[in-house]
């Protein structure tokens, strides 16, 4: 009996060690050779045998490879990058980014016409100041996201053509960029997806072509007029030469100021001012070509006005002339003050709505005028009527 004893005490013990099929090693086993060629050991009688184990299901991991995992997480720095460069006013893509005193980055126009309205920060509703300082580094960051392919070809179809016209109408020291312009209208061209935007796109091509033409053409007017003033034998017919420099140059001005003339008359039609409603101070308008119509209309009321714009002599030199909306006048006359673009010289005079065309898209046409502040019922004084409407 004692013997018997040691013998199942010792049987207990080998089986109470004998290693699990669920322990680090068999599982790499199963993974290795499969769950089918795995073997237990049993001790019957005191003898090793094997018999063939049950599959063993090994479970995969449910974490994603590392790769994925940093894959997905430097898409969403991607994605939140995109959205910190967009405008707060707008919520598209910065273009012309700059940054307004509450420390918040704004696309210029943008800002331009919130703070031509009110002196407010958009992000705080706090009183603000209309300085603005150009955000390099945002526009540099934004411009490598969209060349880059980093974001949606729906958003970089509007920054490329964004930044195409901004480039084209720079008018600042430097002049616009016509070749930068051409570049990105045509990476806009390779992102549309419809016929119409493909025209449109098109069409601009062709007018920036058309830009860069006139520079060469006047370049080489310049040069042949030089070349002809050197080839003069005496003083007398060198002198006559600069005199003709002198008038082509003067003429090529003139050119210049009745191209663009005509561009704004052909952009302006239809495009006559029907109704009376607030407009941002900026907004661009043209007045009407004809004196005689400008006179008739601001010495009777307007449509809808009770009383009428006083003509003024002075009013005559201003048919045709493309001006800035400075403030909206009076309901009782349902007018605007306007102010001469591009003029050195700060005079304001007011005409009424239906004397004007409406150049450039503006936020908040359709308003009431009542909201903005800057108009009265009665006529009287606003509180920016402290400066002269007439001088």
């Amino acid at each position: 009996m004692p013997g018997k004893e040691a013998r199942s005490a010792e049987k207990l013990q080998k089986e109470a060690v004998e290693p699990s099929i669920h322990d680090n090693e068999t599982v790499q086993a199963a993974r290795a050779v499969g769950p089918s060629l795995l073997t237990r050991r049993t001790w019957r009688s005191g003898k090793q045998k094997t018999l063939p184990c049950e599959p063993i299901k090994v479970e995969q991991s449910r974490s994603e490879p590392r790769h994925r995992q940093e894959g997905n997480k430097a898409t969403a720095a991607i994605s939140r990058v995109v959205e910190q460069s967009k405008c707060p006013i707008s919520h598209q893509l910065l273009v012309d980014p700059v940054m307004a005193e509450d420390g918040v980055i704004y696309e210029r126009k943008c800002i331009q016409r919130w703070l031509g309205e009110r002196r407010t920060s958009p992000a705080t509703n706090a009183p603000m100041g209309c300085a603005l300082v150009p955000a390099l580094a945002a526009r540099q960051t934004v411009g490598n996201l969209v060349e880059d392919g980093l974001v949606d070809p729906e958003a970089a179809l509007g920054f490329f053509l964004d930044r195409a016209r901004m480039r084209s109408a720079r008018r600042d020291s430097s002049g616009p960029d016509l070749p930068g312009a051409l570049k990105d209208f045509q990476q806009a061209l390779t992102l549309a997806t419809t016929p119409s935007q493909r025209r449109a796109i098109e069409s601009q091509i062709k007018l920036v072509t058309w830009m860069q033409e006139g520079p060469r053409l006047i370049a080489e007017a310049r040069s042949l007029q030089a070349e002809a003033s050197n080839a003069e034998p005496d003083i007398q017919a060198q002198a006559s030469a600069l005199g003709d420099a002198q008038a082509l140059n003067e003429w090529m001005i003139e050119l210049g100021g009745s191209v663009r003339d005509l561009l704004v008359t052909s952009l302006a039609e239809g495009r006559r001012m029907k109704d009376w409603a607030k407009l941002p101070r900026g907004t661009r308008v043209k007045v009407v070509d004809s004196i005689d119509d400008l006179r008739r209309l601001c010495e009777r009321a307007a449509p809808g006005a009770r009383e009428a714009v006083e003509w003024s002599p002075d009013m005559s030199s201003w048919a045709g002339a493309v001006c800035t909306v400075k403030r909206t006048g009076r309901r009782c006359m349902k007018d605007y003050i306007l102010k001469r673009e591009a003029s050195p010289i700060q005079q304001t005079f007011q005409f009424p709505f239906d004397a004007l065309f409406l150049l450039s898209e503006a936020p908040g046409i359709g308003d009431a005028p009542g909201e903005s502040g800057t108009e009265s019922e009665d006529g009287g004084d606003t509180e920016e009527d402290s400066d002269s409407s007439f001088q």
